[in-house]
């Protein structure tokens, strides 16, 4: 019974808090007019910074993709869908032929060479061993 109690007061606390709150979801916080765009620029920014492609560009590009509907959904502030449009489209506009002939984010996995360096300077100051992985063609 003691484990049914705890999460019960916990409930009934956090619902008086969360009552009491002058915040509500017909009154979402006050937002800049301008964080939608420098959403969409930090997002830009981050995916051009990284200069990858393929499954590389995915993950860099895809950890920005849902902020835009979130956002939308907590301030009803169609700006942001406008900048996740115009994300999304920037998105696409980096699809190339791959070679089955469809459009997909083709291109090499990441900075294999900055990747080595990284491995080999901790190589050198751990004193561990290390063998580099045979090159494939």
């Amino acid at each position: 019974m003691k484990c049914l109690v705890v999460p019960a007061v916990v409930l009934q606390v956090c619902t008086v808090v969360l009552a009491a709150s002058p915040q509500t979801a017909s009154q979402p916080a006050r937002v800049s007019k301008d964080w939608p765009r420098q959403a969409y620029d930090r997002a830009v920014g981050n995916v051009n910074r990284q200069k990858s492609q393929g499954e590389q560009f995915c993950w860099v590009a895809n950890s920005h993709m849902g902020q835009f509907v979130q956002a939308y959904k907590t301030w009803h502030d169609t700006a942001w869908l406008d900048h996740g449009i115009k994300f999304y489209d920037y998105c696409l506009g980096k699809m190339r032929p791959g070679p089955d002939g469809y459009m997909g984010w083709v291109g090499r996995y990441g900075d294999e060479a900055g990747l080595l360096a990284i491995a080999e300077r901790v190589v050198a100051a751990t004193g561990a061993s290390a063998r580099r992985p045979p090159v494939t063609a």
